[in-house]
């Protein structure tokens, strides 16, 4: 069980295993999106555990472009979500979906993607030495502490993203241009070993967009095997 985001929406998740009538086992997952403390929406998936590792990036890429409409009426389409291209390494076995226009740059085992006018980025790299997940965090976090001026975390909590385990800071800090902005920390694990380190920024006073394509971004990385 675990509170996710799904396009800035809270979301109740519950994920596990039955074996249904046809006697095949299955994994399920059960999403409850809310506001204000009312459920709004409910999504049920399950997939034949032989065939889940090829569905449930599939599966993880539907939850993620959930959205709730702002009224009934659904004949006109809303662009929540742009065009984006997938990048892979092949090096360091994870891939991921960036925004058409967004830079992407690899240096020293890091992948970085940046806003056309710099006003967000996502830093994605390869965590290659045996180490605790939590404890991986903690080091994250002081090392930003370090980096950024007025460092204080907001939330923290735990997630699935694509199959996979993740733990999540959210803070907010100073850049070094002196502007306000929200970071996200994230670790990947999996059998409690740190796996994928993901560290993000978006100029808080426009997070509202932000948010949105940071959390696509961020919700389409794959680990590859």
């Amino acid at each position: 069980r675990s509170e996710v985001k799904i396009n800035s929406i809270d979301a109740l998740r519950v994920d596990g295993h039955y074996t249904p009538a046809q006697g095949r086992v299955e994994i399920f997952t059960i999403l409850v999106l809310h506001q204000n403390n009312q459920a709004k929406l409910m999504v049920g998936s399950g997939i034949v555990k032989e065939q889940y590792p090829n569905f449930s990036p599939v599966m993880e890429k539907i939850f993620n472009s959930i959205t709730l409409a702002d009224t009934g009426q659904t004949t006109t389409p809303r662009q929540t979500q742009q065009q984006t291209q997938r990048y892979t390494s092949g090096q360091y076995k994870f891939s991921f979906d960036y925004p058409q226009g967004w830079q992407v740059s690899e240096q020293q085992g890091t992948v970085s993607v940046v806003h056309p006018q710099n006003l967000a980025w996502v830093s994605i790299w390869r965590i290659t030495q045996n180490v605790d997940p939590q404890n991986y965090l903690q080091n994250l976090e002081f090392q930003i502490k370090q980096q950024y001026q007025n460092f204080t975390v907001t939330e923290r909590k735990r997630t699935t993203i694509n199959g996979v385990s993740v733990l999540i800071t959210i803070a907010e800090s100073t850049s070094p241009q002196g502007e306000a902005q929200v970071n996200g920390i994230l670790v990947f694990y999996e059998n409690n070993q740190a796996k994928l380190g993901v560290v993000s920024a978006g100029l808080k006073e426009q997070y509202d967009n932000l948010s949105p394509i940071l959390n696509q971004i961020i919700g389409s990385i794959t680990l590859l095997m």
